[in-house]
């Protein structure tokens, strides 16, 4: 009985763990577009003045 509650929590850390590194992807991704758009921006300003 001990070991499946072992096998238990290594399981639940490890969704734990993709799933934090999914979110930690997602967000790096939403910042590359975020300082992208800045820059495009930027270049529009540049264009326009």
């Amino acid at each position: 009985m001990k070991s499946l509650c072992v096998e238990q929590v290594t399981v639940g850390n490890s969704v734990i763990l993709t799933v934090a590194v999914l979110v930690g992807h997602e967000k790096s991704k939403r910042d590359d577009v975020k300082k992208l758009r800045a820059q495009l921006h930027q270049i529009i300003g540049i264009v326009r003045s």
